[in-house]
């Protein structure tokens, strides 16, 4: 094959095609997890309420609701990913090679979100959200501006193995958290979030028909059975022992994505500098964008 500038925007134009049937091929579980807000900026502020609104009779003045109360900071950031062409795969019409790489590339792409959540997830015991407390912590406090009302807490570091009874006393925990105003927030766990190796454990506790028989005990009913959703993340293999239970029913889930610019590929083009000094071409994707925390007391984590 010759190489033109035509040759190269049809060779780009088949990666591109390429591409995007690796990228519609893959179904990200991000969404399940975090509500994605577009970005116009550098970053997003986002102002937390530190609980859910309700409505409220309306009797005298509307009462406002200051979303400001609490200031947290998600900057975007820019991803990549590349490969070379070498111009010999060119002329020789040799470019099949390349295809499986490009494939990976859509797939790489549309999961980049899932890898940023699996970071905030195995490290929010390590990172502050918006209360200035860590994501996952010990104790939360109910009300920043009120020392004496108590705290909560959303993380077991030890102790905490994937079992019915931990599952059900995180369960109770989580539904127990309350406002600033003392009241419940009204949370409802409804997605079970685990590594691997705990799948067989996590299945028994959700769609069991009935509880193991121990000795002396005949099988009982489980009445957790449906209670939540499962969902399965090979990317938490690292960690056997953690796993999460979440809030993902309303508008605002226990995670934040935000899309600054979606993944976008890149042209070929035969007077770059480095298709010159290197006889290689450069295809790539690259997007803006961020992950961050939402509201801790929709996610609780627990560690065996």
């Amino acid at each position: 094959m010759r190489i033109t500038s035509a040759a190269l925007e049809a060779i780009r134009k088949t990666f591109s095609s390429i591409y995007q049937e690796g990228y519609d091929g893959i179904a990200p579980w991000a969404p399940q997890l975090a509500v994605n807000v577009p970005s116009a900026n550098k970053s997003n502020m986002y102002g937390w309420l530190a609980k859910l609104p309700t409505m409220r009779e309306w009797v005298g003045d509307r009462v406002l609701n200051n979303l400001a109360e609490y200031d947290y900071e998600v900057v975007n950031k820019d991803y990549e990913l590349t490969i070379e062409v070498d111009r010999n795969d060119i002329q020789d019409d040799n470019l099949g090679i390349h295809e499986p790489k490009l494939r990976m590339m859509g797939e790489a792409a549309r999961k980049q979100f899932d890898y940023l959540l699996v970071e905030l997830l195995q490290n929010g015991h390590l990172r502050l959200c918006y209360d200035g407390q860590y994501f996952f912590d010990t104790d939360h406090p109910v009300s920043k501006f009120d020392a004496a009302s108590g705290s909560q807490q959303n993380y077991w570091s030890s102790g905490r193995a994937l079992s019915y009874d931990n599952y059900v006393a995180t369960r109770a925990a989580m539904m127990g958290y309350l406002g600033e105003d003392g009241k419940p927030l009204g949370v409802m766990p409804d997605l079970l979030v685990v590594p691997p190796q705990l799948e067989g454990s996590a299945r028994l506790i959700l769609q069991a028909d009935s509880l193991p028989s121990t000795a002396g005990t005949a099988a009982q009913t489980n009445v957790w059975k449906g209670s939540a959703r499962l969902l399965v993340v090979p990317e938490l293999a690292n960690q056997a022992t953690t796993w999460y239970l979440l809030s993902t029913s309303r508008a605002i889930k226990p995670f934040v994505t935000q899309t600054r610019s979606a993944p976008t590929s890149m042209e070929l083009t035969d007077n770059s500098e480095h298709a010159k000094r290197t006889r290689k071409y450069i295809y790539g994707v690259d997007m803006r964008g961020a992950a961050g925390y939402g509201l801790w007391f929709l996610a609780a984590k627990c560690v065996a």
